[in-house]
This record gives C-alpha cells, sequence and structure tokens, in this order.
C-alpha cells in the first residue's frame, strides 16, 4: 500500500518538476506540432474493418467456448 501511496506523490511531483525544467519555446513548439497531428483524418472504412475483425474473434472465442467447454 505503501508503495501506492509514494506513486501517488513521487509522480506528480515529478512531472511538474519535469515541465519547469522545459523552456517556454519547447513547450509552445510541442503544442503546435501536437496541434497538426490531432488533425489527422478519420477512416471510417479502416474503423469498420477494426471493428469487423474485434466481432469476428469475440464470435469465434464464444464458439469455441461453447464448442469444447458447452457439453
Amino acid at each position: 500500500m505503501l508503495g501506492y501511496l509514494d506513486d501517488l506523490v513521487v509522480i506528480p511531483l515529478g512531472v511538474l518538476l519535469m515541465r519547469r525544467w522545459i523552456p517556454a519555446d519547447v513547450w509552445a513548439d510541442c503544442r503546435v506540432r501536437a496541434e497538426v497531428l490531432t488533425a489527422r483524418p478519420v477512416s471510417r472504412v479502416g474503423a469498420a474493418l477494426v471493428i469487423g475483425v474485434w466481432l469476428f474473434l469475440a464470435g469465434l472465442t464464444v464458439w469455441l467456448i461453447r464448442r469444447y467447454w458447452g457439453g
């Protein structure tokens, strides 16, 4: 339990310290780059493909469980 409490204090303090050490111009450059990267196009076909694969694998899992452990 002390390890978790330690992490709750040490990690935020470390992040705060690192933010203070990074120069303002570097922060500004990173923010500009982040805005450009978040403006990427969305592929509905790719999303449908990923969802289809997940649904197929979920169905296959259910089928295998019923076949081998369902009796």
